[in-house]
């Protein structure tokens, strides 16, 4: 019974952890979907510039003057885009890092539920095989204790036998040898 309590507390305690493992690894790749919108939303901007650049770049008549006004603001995006990209860099790493820990962690708690599973199977065919001795053990007991009682109880018909036998050779009197070596013989397996 005992084995048995300890056996459903560690299932208990393994889906626990097994489930605390789930949501982590959920919730990071929820992290790792927003850093992904991130990233495209940079990406957007990128174009977005790109296409600003290209205007000014690629026109027959590039307009100086307006470029001159825009360029503090094209840096400033550059900026922070660059930041941003950074930023995103630096997260991206610490969840592939935290998704590794949690895969480590899982199989690591995995091969510890095997290893727990099959010291757990082998206690239990060692406690069937001490359940299975020891009720032979009892049988065998039981077994004893019936034919000891059934050769007392025959050792006793046999004894009243010879007493009565005694008893009739006593009253018929015809060989008083005989009666002392059937008393003699009856004190000895006494």
């Amino acid at each position: 019974i005992e084995v048995f309590k300890i056996s459903i507390l560690s299932t208990l305690l393994f889906k626990t952890i097994q489930e605390a493992l789930k949501r982590s690894c959920l919730d990071t790749t929820k992290q790792e979907a927003a850093v992904l919108a991130e990233m495209t939303e940079m990406n957007n901007e990128m174009k977005i510039l790109r296409n600003t650049l290209d205007k000014y770049f690629l026109s027959p008549n590039p307009d100086i003057s307006e470029f001159q006004k825009e360029e503090d603001m094209v840096r400033e995006k550059f900026h922070g885009i660059q930041q941003k990209l950074l930023h995103i860099s630096t997260r991206q790493n610490r969840i592939h890092e935290k998704l590794k820990i949690l895969h480590s962690v899982e199989r690591s708690m995995i091969e510890l539920q095997n290893l727990y599973d099959k010291q757990l199977g082998e206690l239990r065919q060692t406690e069937e095989k001490l359940l299975k001795d020891l009720k032979e053990q009892r049988i065998r007991r039981d077994k004893a204790i019936s034919i000891m009682k059934a050769e007392r109880s025959h050792q006793d018909w046999a004894t009243a036998k010879l007493t009565y036998t005694i008893e009739l050779a006593e009253d018929q009197k015809d060989d008083d040898t005989f009666t002392q070596d059937l008393s003699q013989f009856l004190n000895g397996l006494k």
